[in-house]
């Protein structure tokens, strides 16, 4: 190949990737979010003590599979959830995999800014349902009883890329106590 070749794939593939970009661009501006789209629900470590209870919870909610949402988990309050989480992340005989502790922001009310695929399974997988190898808040294994954590979540129509944008477009706003930015 020479240095022309070279020059020339650069700027095919410089330009494919600008209007996959764009397209990203006009698909999320294409996106509102109103306050009737906006749904939650509210729960405390005694909602999702056992793994019954959490099958309870998501049914009673009606939390949907196999469709994209965004969520985002908020704790009424904070004091003693940074201290509570990383206790229970760094037990010795814990062998579990939890979100990422963000020090910078654990006085914060949001704890958590996520999306997926398949709705259901991911809330069940952050209240405690969650396999070992999963990276997951696992609420009912730190969570304070006295702590109440809403979460709010929506539905979006659009591909995976606009979705994952649109989520750390978010987690830059909000800046959670856990979780990483970017895409997993």
């Amino acid at each position: 190949m020479t240095k022309d070749d070279v020059v020339a794939e650069f700027n095919k593939g410089k330009n494919k990737e600008i209007s996959v970009l764009k397209k990203v661009i006009d698909d999320m501006s294409a996106l509102e979010l109103a306050k009737k789209d906006l749904a939650q629900f509210e729960f405390n470590k005694s909602d999702i003590l056992s793994e019954d209870k959490i099958d309870c919870l998501i049914k009673e909610k009606n939390l949907q599979k196999n469709e994209k949402y965004i969520y985002l988990f908020f704790a009424d309050d904070v004091s003693g959830l940074a201290k509570e989480f990383n206790r229970a992340k760094n037990q010795e005989k814990c062998e579990c995999h939890f979100a990422k502790f963000n020090k910078k922001n654990e006085l914060n009310h949001c704890i958590y800014v996520g999306s997926s695929s398949d709705f259901s399974k991911r809330i069940a997988e952050h209240l405690g349902k969650a396999s070992k190898s999963t990276y997951a808040i696992r609420f009912s294994e730190w969570l304070p009883e006295e702590t109440k954590i809403t979460c709010y979540y929506f539905k979006v129509d659009a591909d995976q890329e606009v979705l994952q944008n649109l989520e750390n477009g978010i987690w830059k706003q909000l800046k959670p106590m856990l979780g990483k930015f970017g895409a997993k």
